[in-house]
């Protein structure tokens, strides 16, 4: 396949099937900050030193930051977060029921103890009809398959060493993290964030010229990221 066939071919998937998107290698907050609609609040859940407010470009009036890090928070602030220190495993976060309109939570559900818990616990801060944006490493990722099933090693699903794993106690695939959301929300986004050298880049794209987007989704993709709405209690009645 041609190169502009293959643009537009990787084109048509994006525009046709807007719960597929392949990000290629958009940074992580870029495209998270371009999944968020906008409002008065957002959530960071698991902010660190708050890179994520410099994507945002003011879609928010106010950027509230949670993390377990003196350090990162005090950096945080001073790009603008209003931040709380939590510890997302004994502490319920410090803010009202139905408070964001947004809340976004990059890499952090595979260190908690009890996904569920930390989902639900979102869902209580989150208005409805608000977005959630989640990010995870993919399990299905074709490299962890490889290293699992061929080398006999369980696969290490980031780079950090100071710690096994990075602290990583939870592996997700897509369809772990749609069982998790539940009933309590609609899926409306699905992409893999992969950042690589350009040559791996085109081969993806031939792959999935071949194999479609779904293979491309799935197994080609270094980390999962979602958007979900909850859904609306009053307006499922009517």
């Amino acid at each position: 396949m041609a190169k502009d066939e293959t643009n537009e071919f990787i084109n048509k998937l994006t525009l046709n099937n807007d719960i597929v998107s392949i990000t290629g290698a958009l940074s992580r907050n870029k495209e998270t900050a371009r999944l968020c609609s906008g409002g008065v609040r957002i959530l960071d859940l698991g902010c660190g030193t708050g890179e994520l407010i410099n994507q945002l470009a003011g879609k928010y009036e106010e950027v509230y930051g949670v993390d377990s890090s003196d350090s990162a928070l005090n950096e945080a602030v001073r790009k603008g977060y209003r931040i709380a220190k939590i510890d997302l495993d004994n502490e319920t976060l410090p803010f009202a029921d139905n408070w964001f309109d947004t809340v976004v939570t990059l890499d952090v559900i595979e260190h908690v103890y009890d996904p569920l818990s930390f989902i639900k616990e979102l869902s209580r801060v989150l208005r409805p009809d608000g977005e959630l944006i989640i990010s995870t490493p993919n399990i299905r990722f074709w490299k962890h398959i490889f290293n699992l099933m061929i080398l006999g090693r369980f696969p290490k699903t980031t780079s950090v060493t100071e710690v096994y794993d990075g602290g990583h106690i939870h592996f997700f695939t897509f369809s772990d993290i749609s069982h998790l959301l539940g009933g309590n929300y609609t899926v409306v986004h699905k992409s893999g964030i992969c950042v690589a050298p350009s040559w791996k880049r085109r081969l993806s794209l031939a792959i999935t010229s071949i194999l479609g987007p779904k293979f491309q989704l799935e197994f080609m993709q270094h980390s999962i990221l979602v958007k979900a709405i909850k859904k609306n209690e009053k307006n499922e009645k009517v």
